[in-house]
């Protein structure tokens, strides 16, 4: 995952950080723009769980050929 800027590009969070831990650690963070990321990561981890599955149905039927 890229660096994300946030809050104007003031404060980023390395995407080798933990995003729970530097949200924890880092108070500029307001309670909505966290929720707002944290609603990002869903959405990103489900498109990133619907593509493996999507990846693992062709190579099953490729296999089956």
């Amino acid at each position: 995952m890229e660096n994300r800027n946030l809050l104007d590009g003031d404060v980023t969070c390395p995407h080798n950080v933990s995003f729970f831990f530097w949200f924890e650690t880092d108070k500029k963070i307001d309670l909505e723009t966290r929720n707002d990321v944290l609603f990002l990561l869903q959405v990103e981890q489900k498109t990133i769980e619907q593509k493996k599955k999507k990846e693992k149905r062709i190579r099953t039927r490729a296999q089956s050929h």
